[in-house]
């Protein structure tokens, strides 16, 4: 009778059940560019606009948002982040964090490279990397009425 459980048990590890069962326990995270979708940067009356669709259950950290210029012939100006929602890190403590689409206007002038840097995390436990992504940008100063 013995053997015929164990050989019962063995046929049961052996087959996707259990493989099943075992990734049942583990959440799967989304890769992190679908997890945080950056749009390609908008250039309109002297402005840069970096804007993310955040996947829901997941979240950007506003202290991780930056934004330089790679080259001399853009000009970036103060940039000024929306409020975030107050959260509660392990390791950054109290911060402010983006959980929905997240839009960023930038005052800049000139041609050359922006560099966006970000990080994020899944709700289910996860933190991703710092990203950073570099667009080539054209942004001509911002029109006066006549």
């Amino acid at each position: 009778m013995r053997m015929i459980s164990l050989v019962l048990l063995l046929s049961l590890f052996s087959t996707g059940a259990t493989a099943d069962l075992l990734k049942a326990e583990k959440p799967e995270f989304l890769p992190v560019d679908q997890a945080f979708e950056l749009q390609p940067v908008e250039t309109k009356d002297g402005k840069l606009t970096v804007a993310w669709r955040v996947t829901p259950e997941h979240y950007l950290f506003k202290v991780r948002l930056n934004f330089a210029s790679q080259s001399p012939g853009l000009k970036l100006g103060a940039i000024k982040l929306p409020k975030g929602k107050p959260y509660k890190d392990e390791l950054l403590g109290d911060t402010e964090i983006y959980d929905s689409d997240l839009r960023v206007s930038i005052p800049a002038t000139g041609t050359g490279t922006l560099k966006v840097t970000y990080q994020g995390c899944a709700k289910k436990g996860l933190c991703y990397p710092p990203q950073t992504r570099e667009f080539n940008v054209s942004v001509a100063p911002k029109k006066k009425l006549a």
